[in-house]
């Protein structure tokens, strides 16, 4: 599975990336999502058994096993005001453990997940975008 970037093509200001991440915190989500002043241009995106991408059931340990920021799959970065997504998933079986076509699933499972997760936090922040701003899919997917 593919380290990489989601750009999410909306600019915001440091105020309303601030109140990002005091919604993120804000969230009854245990843990999912995590911001702190003390590293500002980050939100930290987690994912627990109880909420993960699907198809990630046998990824994901138990809720008594790990603290979910051991389970950490992205982070929102601010980057200046152009926020994006990095995705670090966690390690994979090697193939033929996986095959390719369900490596490529989880990925965009993963991806589609991550962007949800953006788009829950804007509406919990109380920030206005443009739809139309917010593809629901990667636009230029490595090739």
């Amino acid at each position: 599975m593919q380290r990489r970037n989601l750009d999410f093509e909306i600019p915001l200001t440091r105020a309303q990336w601030d109140q990002l991440g005091q919604a993120a915190n804000f969230r009854p989500d245990y843990g999912v999502l995590r911001w702190t002043p003390e590293d500002p241009d980050v939100i930290q995106l987690s994912m627990r058994e109880d909420d993960r991408p699907e198809g990630w059931d046998a990824l994901t340990p138990p809720v008594d096993d790990l603290a979910p920021e051991d389970r950490e799959v992205a982070r929102f970065v601010y980057n200046d005001g152009r926020p994006y997504a990095h995705l670090e998933p966690p390690p994979q079986p090697a193939p033929p453990a996986t095959l390719p076509q369900e490596d490529e699933r989880l990925q965009r499972s993963l991806e589609h997940w991550v962007r949800g997760k953006w788009h829950e936090l804007l509406r919990l922040s109380g920030i206005h975008y443009d739809r139309g701003a917010l593809p629901a899919t990667e636009p230029n997917p490595p090739g």
